[in-house]
């Protein structure tokens, strides 16, 4: 199924949608429960087409599956050496109305058709003092950091995050730039995909949960929502619900800016601190010698409609003219940057 998205919508001011003006509390729970059943439920097709990437190569390396106890899967973010940022729901087994147990989780990054190289348990969780699993679900509050057993990190690279105040939101929005959905989701489960042109439609009374135009499925939840700006892809946001409003499908994520809330959580900032996170702004790619690429060659090249078989020159030539239609420095290089602008265009 393909979405149209006008270039009309990113210019729209953030809000409050119809749905939350209501009084906080049995309805906006109510509400985002049965937001929650359709993003767990069977998994029907989302608003968009999803596009394959190639999970070995960075940002897409930062990006994994969160497999638990055999029982299901969501997505989730390294955005530091050690820690993933994920949604807190999928900590909780629902048909066993239970927590899983840190040694049921497991984070696979590179993961793609079943071959990982990179994967680490799950050694600590930190999630909203007000989450409360399956029984008291609070709609913004739905975000964990988990702490890896190993520093994974240092090989796959990790996503730095963009605290997304309604005056970043207005600045992404001004830029033009790129915003993508990427996740596991339940009908390409074996592979990395992204869905392209997720134009913001504004955030949810509190400003701690926005609301985007693509909609995600069974397996995104947890997965990151990307803003790419001045060259970085960083994480604006974390998938945990889909919506509908009249006539249109949306999806819902919590807003980064919730690690840097510190006030609003205090049990959790105690347990991120004793995790030893400090919110990082700027990413890292994978160093030199690591099974995942540094820069995102294979994707440039399929956004360029380019065979695999093209020659690097090929591909550099290719990018010089983007570069050039786009006023921006010619470099010829598979750039993080380059990906950004390519997918503004698409």
């Amino acid at each position: 199924m393909t979405k149209a998205v006008t270039t009309a919508r990113p210019q729209r001011k953030a809000r409050a949608l119809p749905w939350t003006r209501q009084r906080p509390g049995a309805f906006g729970n109510l509400f985002y429960a049965l937001a929650l059943v359709l993003l767990l439920g069977s998994g029907g097709a989302g608003a968009g087409t999803p596009f394959e990437v190639n999970a070995l190569e960075y940002p897409w390396s930062a990006i994994g599956r969160l497999n638990m106890a055999g029982r299901g899967h969501c997505s989730g973010t390294l955005v530091s050496e050690r820690h993933v940022l994920t949604a807190a729901h999928c900590l909780y087994d629902a048909k066993r109305k239970r927590r899983y147990q840190l040694d049921e989780l497991h984070f696979v990054a590179g993961y793609q058709r079943g071959e990982f190289p990179f994967h680490a348990r799950v050694k600590a969780a930190a999630q909203a003092d007000n989450f409360g699993d399956d029984s008291r679900v609070v709609y913004d509050s739905d975000w964990a950091l988990l702490e890896l057993s190993e520093p994974l990190g240092r090989q796959t690279g990790w996503l730095g995050i963009l605290p997304l105040s309604p005056q970043t939101l207005e600045r992404v929005r001004q830029s033009g730039a790129a915003v993508v959905l990427a996740g596991y989701r339940s009908d390409r489960s074996q592979v990395l995909t992204i869905d392209k042109g997720c134009a913001i439609r504004g955030f949810v009374e509190t400003s701690r949960m926005f609301v985007h135009y693509c909609e995600p499925v069974h397996g995104d939840s947890g997965g990151p929502v990307l803003a790419f700006l001045n060259g970085e892809a960083r994480v604006i946001g974390v998938t945990t619900i889909s919506l509908s409003g009249p006539g249109e499908h949306y999806g819902g994520a919590i807003a980064t800016s919730i690690l840097t809330e510190g006030r609003d959580w205090p049990k959790a900032t105690a347990a991120i601190k004793a995790e030893g996170f400090v919110p990082a702004f700027s990413g890292h790619p994978p160093p030199p010698g690591s099974a995942a690429a540094a820069t995102p060659a294979a994707t440039v090249a399929r956004l360029l409609n380019l065979s695999a078989p093209e020659s690097e020159r090929g591909l550099a030539t290719a990018i010089a003219v983007v570069e050039r239609t786009r006023g921006l420095p010619v470099t010829g290089a598979p750039s993080v940057g380059v990906l950004g602008t390519l997918l503004e265009s698409r």
